[in-house]
């Protein structure tokens, strides 16, 4: 199925990579506060790669995703596959049967349309019906829509001012985002080093924390799929050598204070 796939005009981040729209899109998915999504820690991140500054192309390019396909060649095609899989039809049920479908299909962009008609007709000798290729489309506009509503949210932070204040993440992993033929092998992490920084930072997520666990203790059962984990040294001696985390610092991460006073009671109350 058809995924977003629009590139966006790009100046090229420290390695020179040109972006493109899931490539963006990836980087603000990652934007979570403890279980939250957050318009203030995706800005940060964009900050950091320099892609704050492309958000109007990408937002654009996500809003397109989701317009419909024209109605004319909506109907081309339909017509196209209602005489390939039902050439037996009087001439009145294919017209009831495209106006029916015309219909039901009409918010749905031309790409998933297009990708669910050439699956179904690999798997199935009958013509679809509305719900099945809604069926095959639904999931990636739901992803599209989602994708669309942080994007704007971000949009909207930015507008206001607010984001003017948020600094750029820390570049703490930006060796671990080097091409492989780019790594420096003589600085690859240390399971004693990788211990040492999932100590530090309890609250890392996803590919970086499971990257580190399987450097850290290679033969544990529950092992992740994870890229491999390549921290520089310059990493690690940010590791060692930076402080724990403040009120203040959480704050700009976009976390509610109300939250952090519930935790302090909690830890008082303990």
């Amino acid at each position: 199925m058809t995924e977003h796939t629009a590139m966006v005009p790009h100046r090229g981040n420290r390695l020179g990579v040109q972006h493109s729209l899931p490539e963006v899109l990836a980087l603000v998915d990652r934007a979570n506060v403890g279980l939250e999504w957050n318009s203030a820690r995706a800005l940060s991140l964009l900050k950091r790669d320099g892609l704050d500054a492309d958000l109007p192309a990408v937002v654009e390019a996500a809003r397109q995703s989701l317009v419909p396909m024209g109605r004319e060649r909506l109907r081309q095609r339909l017509t196209l596959l209602g005489s390939a899989m039902a050439p037996g039809r009087s001439a009145q049920d294919a017209a009831a049967w495209l106006e029916h479908m015309a219909q039901g299909l009409r918010d749905i962009p031309e790409d998933l349309i297009l990708s669910a008609i050439d699956e179904w007709v690999k798997s199935s000798r009958f013509p679809p019906t509305v719900a099945d290729i809604r069926e095959c489309t639904e999931r990636h506009m739901t992803r599209r829509r989602v994708d669309l509503a942080r994007l704007e949210a971000i949009e909207r932070l930015i507008a206001s001012g607010d984001g003017d204040h948020i600094q750029p993440a820390p570049p703490f992993f930006d060796d671990w985002r080097q091409a492989p033929d780019t790594w420096d092998e003589s600085k690859r992490c240390t399971p004693e080093q990788a211990r040492a920084i999932l100590e530090d930072y309890p609250h890392l997520r996803g590919p970086i924390r499971d990257s580190l666990r399987n450097v850290a203790d290679p033969g544990r059962p529950d092992r992740a799929e994870a890229p491999r984990a390549h921290i520089g040294a310059d990493v690690i001696q940010q590791s060692e050598t930076a402080r724990k985390p403040t009120r203040a610092d959480y704050i700009a991460l976009g976390v509610d204070p109300a939250i952090l006073d519930e935790i302090a009671s909690e830890r008082k109350a303990a």
